[in-house]
């Protein structure tokens, strides 16, 4: 179960960030009506980066005063639920420049929670954590994938505002599956190794 959580979480996440990878420049321009978008569209990247690194610290932080199932989950909690409301806090917005600020505000929140994310596969699969970390990030591609054909659909038909909601869905769902994904679980019990210690 740990492992289905964690593989649908980041499917998940893959859907809702595949916005950004491609669709970004066409809202600026279509919907927002900046024309110079480059700034605009770099800014999301921009702010992730610091949120990367930010978000690993936080992560690790959390471990050491709460445990393992409650610090990793608290950052995915705080990352994604951010990115959820940032993305909402957009559509309120009819300036662009907050409009766009808050996208990429919503993007940076959820790679806040990415460090995280590849924590937990060390964490609960051990000397299989490769194999767990290409079973994550697989079902990310797929998802980003669907996100494509989906969001496209409606970019096509002057939808925007469905396409960004699926998009907020999509990392709703991300962050609701951290409250199954525990990562002071490990899918394989070394032999002659103790039992885990459950945090509460």
């Amino acid at each position: 179960m740990n492992l289905w959580a964690l593989t649908l979480m980041y499917f998940a996440f893959g859907y809702g960030v595949n916005f950004y990878f491609f669709w970004l420049p066409s809202y600026l321009v279509e919907v927002r009506g900046i024309q110079n978008f480059a700034p605009y569209a770099a800014l999301p990247f921009l702010l992730a980066a610091f949120a990367d690194m930010f978000g690993g610290w936080t992560s690790d932080a959390l471990v050491r005063r709460i445990g393992l199932k409650w610090g990793r989950r608290t950052v995915g909690l705080l990352g994604l639920g951010g990115s959820v409301l940032f993305v909402l806090l957009s559509f309120a917005s009819w300036n662009p420049v907050y409009a766009v600020i808050s996208l990429a505000m919503g993007f940076a929140a959820a790679d806040f929670m990415v460090p995280n994310c590849w924590a937990i596969c060390l964490d609960i699969g051990k000397r299989y954590s490769g194999t767990v970390t290409g079973f994550m990030n697989t079902a990310a591609q797929i998802g980003g994938a669907i996100a494509l054909t989906v969001i496209g659909y409606f970019a096509g038909r002057k939808q925007w505002n469905i396409a960004i909601l699926t998009m907020a869905i999509g990392l709703l769902i991300s962050a609701l599956l951290y409250l199954v994904i525990d990562a002071s679980r490990p899918l394989v019990r070394e032999e002659g190794s103790p039992e885990p210690r459950k945090d509460p």
